[in-house]
């Protein structure tokens, strides 16, 4: 079984799991960590509650790009 990301338990308000992941990370990789504030922080979407739709796949310029171009690259890929 794979374990959740502390990603994933910032985001279903696990906030003590979180940081218990990120300090043991850093524990690993023999690094200090001052704060974990701006880590555990969520995502603004998650915040507003807002739904996201395929349309907003084309709300911008760039992501219309992006959009397309790995449209086109799926396409010529297979």
């Amino acid at each position: 079984m794979v374990p959740e990301s502390f990603r994933w338990h910032v985001a279903h308000d696990r906030q003590d799991i979180a940081e218990g992941i990120v300090r043991h990370v850093a524990k690993v990789n023999n690094k200090t960590l001052h704060s974990t504030d701006h880590i555990l922080r969520k995502p603004k979407s998650l915040e507003t509650g807002r739904k996201h739709t395929i349309l907003d796949l084309f709300s911008s310029r760039k992501l219309i790009l992006v959009t397309v171009l790995s449209a086109i690259n799926w396409y010529i890929d297979i």
